[in-house]
């Protein structure tokens, strides 16, 4: 990671948040629909049979509606450092909100693993003084994530 200077703008976001969001937007109409629409003609015209269809009804909604929540409720959050604040973007769906950040809001920083199958990766948590933790996004190696928590107080003037 290049280093620059506080006057540079850095921006941190998550790839792919936005697509991530449709697919399971378009996932969980399609979970839905599609038994809903093919078991029609079992629900409009009930009989000792429907209760096996409107179980696997219901499995579908189990499953459905969660897709569809994580679609339209699902958090995308973009970190811009300009100055000495950092700016926080958070979108949804249906709102977003700004939040602006300086030195004085800031706790504390870390560099976190996560242990996955097959590699760990890294990112640095920012905790707030109201005790919010925010996560960067992740980093395949310790050395970047560490590199960046350094640029991250750095730039907010962080001792």
């Amino acid at each position: 990671m290049q280093t620059a200077s506080p006057e540079d703008p850095l921006v941190l976001e998550r790839f792919g948040a936005k697509v991530i969001r449709v697919v399971m937007l378009g996932s969980g109409v399609f979970v839905i629909a599609m038994p809903a629409y093919e078991f029609r003609h079992v629900l409009l015209q009930p009989s000792l049979v429907s209760a096996f269809f409107i179980a696997i009804l219901i499995g579908a909604w189990s499953v459905g509606v969660p897709l569809l929540y994580a679609g339209i409720f699902g958090e995308e959050l973009r970190w811009t450092f300009a100055g000495r604040e950092l700016t926080l973007e958070r979108s949804t769906l249906l709102r977003s909100r700004t939040q602006t950040l300086t030195a004085r809001d800031i706790a504390a920083t870390e560099v976190r693993a996560y242990e996955g199958d097959d590699e760990t990766t890294y990112a640095v948590i920012v905790k707030t003084t109201d005790g919010e933790l925010l996560e960067t996004p992740r980093r395949q190696t310790r050395a970047s994530a560490e590199e960046l928590e350094a640029d991250i107080k750095r730039r907010l003037g962080i001792g």
